[in-house]
């Protein structure tokens, strides 16, 4: 194996030469130092490695200077863009060989604070050299006796940590950025050792990854990542959700599971339409009024499409034949030289309501087909249709309010859609 090894350099160069002669002895140091601290690296340190037979050549060490070690939010910032960048290129060499060890005891307290913060995102063991003798006469618990250190390991404390980034990828979640959420869990599960912790990670990332999919359409994806990850580990999200929630993720698993083998089939059903509607009352909670405003778009003909096709024997409006036409609407429609006729949106609520179909006649009263009047017109003159304006939030308002009107005429109410489920975190 090959080590690296990271430490921080303050007052006291004892533990730090303890550190570096402890086996195995690493291949390549790190010192972060102040500018106080930097000359305790040739002056103390690398004499008192020498003395113990072990000379360290320059290509061996490098020198990572911080400018201010009592500043913390400076510190971090400065450790962060030196020392992660060559940790990265260390390990990328090769990852199974190649290990770091991070030590912080020889550093101020801001400085040790600063380089914990930094390296939790590291695979990475923790070390801190201790003692069993301490001075007479110091305050506190004393300052180690030299000779008597002793050196404590312990993993990455990400494996403890485990809990916050499950938390920060929850928030995200609740924003509905479950792709985000799932990303951050995901590396986090790479750098935990402990294994009921990296599972229970994996797990969390996975229930968020069938979120993602499922907000994207995909619900293929999304249905083979619920039988095949999520139904199989759920005990395992009781590490990181309330208790609540868990249950209301088991209990809800089973509707789920049929709800997305209907939409994999990707057919027009209610279930289609429903989901459209969920996912642009997502889209509109976030402010995302462009994306809103298109999934109302297809909601309202996705309705269209899913009547003409379970009443009316007419499963594809891109290919509407001629006699399914009444005479009154095909004057006003252009015929394919195979006598069909394409319909959209708009055509085909005119074809409902020249037939006296009632959701027809409900686009009708709510105003949707009116030339230039309609909630529609904004969404075909905005940057999401054929203009260059952005979509307003009163016009993706306007729209959500008419596609609900409309939509109550198969049976919808806001009050009761499909929902995600909110995603609680289990409190300490």
């Amino acid at each position: 194996m090959h080590s690296l090894l990271v430490c921080t350099v303050g007052g006291a160069p004892a533990p730090i030469v303890t550190s570096m002669l402890t086996e195995p002895r690493p291949e390549k140091i790190l010192f972060v130092c102040s500018r106080e601290t930097r000359e305790l690296v040739d002056t103390h340190i690398l004499p008192a490695v020498s003395e113990s037979g072990w000379q360290l050549s320059p290509a061996q060490y490098e020198i990572i200077s911080i400018s201010d070690p009592q500043d913390l939010a400076a510190c971090v910032r400065e450790m962060e863009t030196q020392l992660t960048p060559l940790v990265r290129r260390w390990r990328a060499h090769d990852p199974q060989t190649r290990t770091v060890t991070v030590d912080p005891t020889g550093g101020t307290k801001i400085m040790s604070m600063s380089l914990a913060l930094v390296a939790r995102r590291w695979e990475c063991t923790f070390r801190y050299v201790g003692g069993t003798a301490r001075h007479p006469g110091t305050a506190g618990p004393g300052v180690v006796q030299t000779g008597a250190e002793q050196v404590f390991q312990s993993h990455n404390p990400l494996d403890v940590l485990g809990y916050q980034t499950a938390e920060d990828a929850l928030t995200l979640a609740a924003a509905g950025d479950y792709a985000a959420g799932q990303r951050l869990l995901e590396a986090s599960a790479r750098g935990a050792r402990e294994p009921n912790i990296k599972r229970a990670l994996y797990t969390l990332s996975q229930l968020l990854g069938l979120f993602a999919a499922w907000d994207r359409f995909d619900h293929k994806e999304a249905l083979s990542t619920l039988r095949d990850k999520v139904e199989k580990n759920c005990a395992d999200l009781h590490r990181f959700l309330a208790p609540e929630t868990c249950l209301e993720v088991e209990r809800q698993l089973p509707a789920w599971r049929q709800r997305l083998e209907t939409l994999s089939a990707e057919r027009p059903s209610l279930e289609l339409i429903e989901d459209l509607l969920g996912n642009a009352a997502r889209r509109r909670e976030e402010g995302r009024y462009v994306d809103a405003v298109a999934r109302l778009y297809r909601a309202v003909e996705a309705m269209a499409q899913w009547r003409l096709a379970t009443q009316y024997q007419i499963p594809d409006t891109g290919a509407v034949p001629a006699e399914r036409i009444p005479e009154s609407l095909r004057a006003k429609i252009a015929l394919e030289p195979d006598g069909t006729a394409t319909l959209g949106l708009q055509k085909a609520y005119e074809l409902l309501y020249a037939v006296g179909d009632p959701l027809g006649q409900r686009f009708k009263a709510l105003g949707l087909g009116e030339p230039g009047r309609s909630a529609l017109e904004e969404r075909n003159q905005s940057i999401a249709g054929h203009g260059w304006k952005p979509m307003s939030q009163k016009g993706c308002e306007t729209l959500w309010q008419k596609t609900l009107a409309l939509a109550a005429e198969l049976g919808f109410d806001e009050a009761h859609l499909f929902r995600f489920p909110e995603l609680k975190p289990r409190s300490a």
